[in-house]
């Protein structure tokens, strides 16, 4: 048998802690790896060569984790970021020729995130193959739309994606009342309103 890695065991404590919160999971761990990226570019990594050289060939990150970026930073980039941008805008001038602009590869952070979902996904799809990880999914807020989407790329079986279906379904005509039974009462409706645009919508990024 191979020897389970505390790596792992993270992971699945992660995802467990996750389901037992008010949204969905996969949300909730993407935007703490958002959050860690967006931290550490702010502080420390934005000087690191490595990844000069990934926001280089970006073209630098997308309006979103810019804001991000300088919302931590106080509105300020520093030195460092002044000559970094500089060369990123140097390098975005070299992709306008004769009307045309050349494609740049996808903000490093939204990658980041990217990747994370669909780790977090797998995850998921293992666990939910064990008694105890599809009760604990059952008993969950479940997925947002985004992300069943998104699973429906990834899953490994038909059977994985019907079950997530359908719990999001249930999730949907549930809040779906709520919603209506609350619609007149101005305190009760707000619980569910912002539940059922989390649902729809989902809440990964910080947009």
């Amino acid at each position: 048998m191979r020897k389970r890695r505390s790596r792992e065991d993270f992971f699945e404590a992660e995802l467990a802690l996750a389901l037992r919160g008010t949204g969905c999971p996969v949300c909730a761990l993407a935007r703490e790896t958002e959050r860690a990226v967006v931290s550490w570019l702010a502080t420390t990594n934005i000087r690191e060569e490595a990844t000069i050289a990934k926001l280089l060939d970006a073209r630098g990150l997308c309006a979103t984790h810019w804001a991000s970026v300088l919302e931590r930073g106080g509105g300020d980039l520093g030195a460092s970021g002044a000559r970094l941008l500089a060369r990123i805008a140097t390098a975005a001038a070299e992709d306008v020729e004769d009307g045309r602009v050349k494609p740049s590869p996808p903000c490093p952070v939204c990658a980041s995130v990217a990747r994370r979902e669909r780790s977090i996904l797998a995850l998921l799809f293992a666990s939910l193959a064990e008694p105890q990880g599809a009760a604990a999914y059952h008993l969950s807020a479940g997925l947002c739309r985004p992300q069943v989407e998104l699973a429906i790329d990834v899953a490994p079986e038909p059977a994985t994606l019907r079950t997530l279906a359908a719990m999001h379904r249930r999730s949907l005509i549930r809040l779906a009342g709520r919603a209506i039974a609350a619609a007149n009462d101005a305190e009760a409706r707000v619980p569910p309103i912002r539940r059922l645009i989390a649902l729809l919508a989902g809440s990964r990024l910080s947009r």
